[in-house]
């Protein structure tokens, strides 16, 4: 058995020329050219996404939001880069919704990786 050539027919491009058929070769060195090292590759259209990790507070002090929050209890925060910039945090409360609260009524608390699969997957 001889060597098989793998070839395929490219559409016309001011880059590269004109249509014919190229080499997987040929192709990979036109992207380097083009698109750079590596970078063509994301050009593809697939891709994996990194979902943010679910972030936890446990509420220390429920003082003038005893409606809202519930000393002692975990919460769920939703990230909002702007809120942390003015030592705010907002915090999925008892009603169901997000709300900014100073971010002294809570402790962060880091979960055992068990529990995080758990409550990631709820």
């Amino acid at each position: 058995m001889g060597a098989r050539l793998v070839a395929t027919v490219v559409e016309p491009d001011r880059n590269y020329g004109h249509a014919g058929v190229t080499t997987k070769k040929q192709r990979f060195t036109y992207f380097q050219k083009v698109y750079g090292h590596g970078r063509w590759r994301k050009l593809k259209g697939i891709t994996f996404v990194k979902l943010p990790q679910k972030h936890f507070v446990l509420c220390v002090d429920n003082t003038g939001y005893e409606a809202s929050l519930i000393a002692r209890k975990m919460y769920e925060v939703v990230p909002d880069q702007q809120a942390e910039q003015d030592d705010f945090i907002r915090v999925i409360d008892e009603s169901g919704e997000d709300y900014l609260y100073h971010t002294s009524h809570f402790v962060f608390i880091e979960l055992p990786v068990e529990i995080e699969r758990v409550l990631e997957a709820a």
